[in-house]
């Protein structure tokens, strides 16, 4: 499952630049680019290799991930973006308890995490309380955005984001 957007937020975050062939139906062709000095383009983009390089950076964050949630027994993945579908099904295999999965989508809305079952609900307060973590599983440009919703839901679990490289934890500023 890969969208438009996360398949162009995936190549920007290893330094390419996607570019996107249009044949009056949507993208037919998507070919990244390094930038040369002068801006031209130097090298092919190796998708597979991308998506090896990408699966590894996960699973270790995924591993840094289980240790910040050590002790926390409900879990909510807010988000269904790129990194959910590689990070859910190896939270699931390190024994993590998710209660939900919530996103501001609604076409992803009642819907379910694939392979895993969960059902993927809308972001109301109601889906934030008594939890023990909320674990931004999106794209971080929605981050701030996220964070907003979270503190006008009052929310006092610790939030957590997975950053270029590292787990991150988000403290939310009273509004």
């Amino acid at each position: 499952y890969f969208s438009l957007g996360s398949l162009h937020e995936l190549f920007a975050r290893f330094g390419y630049s996607p570019l996107i062939v249009e044949d009056g139906e949507g993208p037919s062709l998507i070919v990244g680019y390094t930038r040369g000095k002068r801006g031209e383009p130097s090298a092919r983009f190796d998708i597979p290799g991308l998506l090896r390089n990408w699966q590894s950076v996960l699973e270790g964050l995924a591993g840094d991930l289980v240790d910040s949630l050590a002790g926390r027994h409900r879990i909510v993945l807010y988000g269904c973006g790129l990194s959910l579908f590689w990070v859910a099904p190896l939270l699931e295999r390190a024994g993590v308890r998710v209660i939900r999965v919530v996103d501001d989508n609604p076409l992803a809305q009642g819907k379910c995490v694939p392979l895993l079952g969960w059902p993927i609900e809308p972001p109301v307060k109601q889906a934030f309380q008594d939890v023990d973590a909320v674990v931004l599983s999106l794209s971080p440009l929605y981050h701030a955005v996220v964070c907003r919703r979270l503190t006008n839901f009052e929310v006092h679990a610790p939030v957590l984001a997975l950053g270029r490289g590292k787990v991150e934890t988000i403290r939310l500023q009273p509004p």
